[in-house]
């Protein structure tokens, strides 16, 4: 009788577990467990259909502001409807606690109306005005959760996985916008190519994004070689040139490229004096360009610079940089000594 016993009460034991764990992992379920007959009542969110909504804006920081989709939406749901209304407060953040005021939810209380299995839409939105002053490149995850049902019927509980709404806002450093590129009103014939002859042994080039063609050999882009270079297909690289000083004049760069067809549609400079914290000059689109006005980057006035990253954000099918000059802003004159024999283009 003793052993009888025993036996009963370590079974009894294990269904309980097996049915606690079943419990647990049934409130853990996907939609489509949520929308099975008998499954009990659950309010979750939700941003597209089947799917834990992630959704990523890039924002754009110019001088004149930002820009770019700051608005994410989603919606508060019910596995099946309900014979009374649901209404549920909302509790959102921001992953970066000093422009938690730039956050606004167009509601923070939701209601399912009885018989209807979706709220009406709600809108996350970040004040791109209150961000303005923020120069780095940053990044800001919104987070929103239903923190509580206010009213509804009997059994309807918030769902143990499907209760987040993540939206990610990444801002790129203020942009200068001091980028020209081909015809303007500026003028770079007052512009002195320093370094000519030593760029190999005065300058090195690092932070080369890894498995592109040549990014092995960094010296390849400053040997006055048109047949070496920096390459790849389909996808956008950089690289950052240190000058081994401080450019106090630093005023613009020459990059040539295999031909005009491997030049890239659209490039982006960033200089800095101590290769930590970097000015974000802008970007150029150099795609209607040929021959040295694709290859000329002036900047609308000098920057200090020690060190420049050079990015290709719109590559072409095959992307090829061969030489990489730079140039400062003094009296002496010497746009030949490069334009007069180096075009590599």
């Amino acid at each position: 009788m003793k052993r009888y016993n025993k036996h009963l009460i370590l079974g009894l034991c294990a269904a309980s577990l097996a049915l606690g764990l079943a419990s647990c992992k049934k409130d853990g379920d996907s939609v489509d467990t949520l929308l099975e007959r008998n499954y009990p009542p659950r309010v979750y969110i939700q941003a597209d259909r089947y799917s834990v909504p992630v959704n990523s804006y890039p924002l754009l920081h110019s001088s004149t502001g930002i820009t770019g989709n700051n608005v994410g939406y989603f919606t508060v749901r019910l596995n099946r409807p309900s014979t009374q209304d649901v209404v549920v407060t909302l509790k959102s953040t921001v992953s970066n606690e000093e422009i938690a005021s730039a956050l606004t939810l167009s509601a923070t209380e939701v209601t399912i109306k009885a018989g209807q299995i979706a709220s009406e839409q709600v809108s996350a939105t970040l004040d791109l005005a209150a961000l303005a002053t923020r120069e780095a490149a940053e990044e800001y995850t919104v987070k929103v959760v239903i923190e509580s049902i206010k009213s509804a019927a009997s059994g309807v509980a918030i769902s143990g996985n499907l209760n987040l709404y993540t939206a990610t806002f990444t801002k790129s450093a203020r942009s200068e916008d001091a980028l020209v590129v081909g015809a303007s009103d500026y003028d770079f014939s007052s512009v002195n190519y320093f370094d000519m002859a030593e760029r190999t042994t005065k300058w090195t080039v690092s932070q080369i994004t890894p498995g592109i063609d040549g990014g092995n050999d960094p010296k390849r882009i400053l040997d006055g070689n048109g047949g070496t270079d920096f390459a790849s297909n389909n996808r956008g690289f950089s690289f950052v040139v240190d000058f081994g000083k401080v450019v106090p004049k630093f005023r613009g760069i020459v990059a040539y490229y295999w031909a005009d067809w491997a030049a890239p549609r659209e490039i982006q400079l960033e200089c800095s004096v101590d290769g930590t914290k970097w000015t974000n000059l802008g970007r150029a689109d150099i795609s209607g360009l040929s021959g040295n006005d694709k290859a000329l980057v002036g900047l609308k006035k000098s920057y200090p610079a020690r060190y420049v990253r050079y990015t290709i954000t719109k590559p072409v099918g095959r992307t090829s940089v061969t030489e990489f000059y730079a140039f400062e802003d003094v009296e002496e004159a010497n746009a030949d000594d490069i334009f007069g024999g180096e075009n590599q283009g």
